[in-house]
């Protein structure tokens, strides 16, 4: 089947350290699961299938997806879905940056992944937002922190009417 009729969620990635490389991260939409990590050397012209070995998105592919490379070396990109993973040669070996508990911790990330950045004049620093919050890490991915300290955030998954509950936030009246 011609890859292209798959086509679901998708996210791209682009590098200072060269701009005709650009990353996608794509996912099946007909199963929400990982269909492959593409790279191009020349700007979009051709796309090289770089990774299809491993389903980061658990199925959750509609739901979680971020890519991100890094400023400096166009061969280091940060990928995630459920949990983060990394590679260090265009994505053609991929594997998970320290793993977390479902929820996260002080310096563990929460998994369920949505938006990665690189600092724009700090290539060491990158910024991970997660369902459980977001971290920082200085030293390319290698370890975080959560900097969540000060901000208030809620997420709704949906909302719905009914008279003893709020906005499904999981406040539940007792009358």
């Amino acid at each position: 089947m011609n890859v292209v009729l798959l086509l679901g969620h998708t996210r791209l990635a682009v590098t200072p350290a060269d701009p005709d490389v650009i990353y996608a991260n794509f996912v099946n939409y007909q199963n929400s699961q990982t269909l492959g990590v593409y790279r191009s050397t020349n700007g979009g012209a051709f796309w090289e299938l770089r990774n299809s070995g491993f389903n980061m998105t658990g199925g959750q592919g509609w739901y979680n997806l971020t890519v991100a490379c890094d400023p400096d070396n166009s061969e280091r990109v940060i990928l995630g879905g459920v949990p983060l993973f990394a590679s260090d040669d265009g994505a053609i070996n991929i594997y998970e940056l320290p793993s977390s508990p479902p929820m996260g911790d002080s310096t563990r990330v929460h998994v369920d992944h949505h938006a990665i950045a690189y600092k724009p004049d700090n290539p060491d620093e990158v910024w991970v937002g997660s369902d459980g919050g977001v971290y920082r890490s200085l030293d390319d991915g290698a370890s975080f922190v959560i900097r969540q300290n000060g901000i208030v955030s809620f997420q709704f998954y949906d909302i719905a009417v009914a008279q003893t509950m709020y906005a499904g936030c999981d406040v539940w009246l007792n009358h």
